[in-house]
Order: C-alpha cells, then sequence, then structure tokens
C-alpha cells in the first residue's frame, strides 16, 4: 500500500489506515496504565519486542498491547 507521494506506508501507518489501531489523545495520567515487561540483564529490548512480532506474523494473529480489548 502507498500514498499519493509514492511513499510505502510503515506497518504502522497501514493499521492506522485500515482502522485497526484506533488514536485518541493520551496524557502523562495515562502512564500508569502503559505495559511493563522484564528485560533480563544483557538482553535488547528491541531483540525481544521484534521477536514476539516475527511470532505474531508467523501465526498470522495481529499484534495487540497486553491488555487491550
Amino acid at each position: 500500500m502507498s500514498t499519493r507521494s509514492g511513499r510505502e506506508f510503515s506497518r504502522y501507518e497501514s493499521l492506522v489506515a485500515r482502522g485497526v489501531i484506533r488514536l485518541k489523545t493520551t496524557t502523562t495520567n495515562d502512564l500508569d496504565r502503559l505495559p511493563r515487561y522484564d528485560v533480563p540483564a544483557g538482553v535488547s529490548p528491541l531483540d525481544l519486542l521484534l521477536a514476539d512480532r516475527r511470532a505474531s506474523e508467523t501465526v498470522g494473529l495481529p499484534v495487540a498491547a497486553p491488555g487491550a480489548g
């Protein structure tokens, strides 16, 4: 999927455009509701998130934040 400018949509933009992700206003009061992850020492948090995304994509399930829904 691409825009009129010919630029490709990112994964996030594509999900927003399809209505899978709905944007809403947030404030610093919402920080307590954000998920927290325990990450072992010496492990990259980004690597863990990317591995989780790859696992979700191979199963064909949507990626959702913990507690969503």
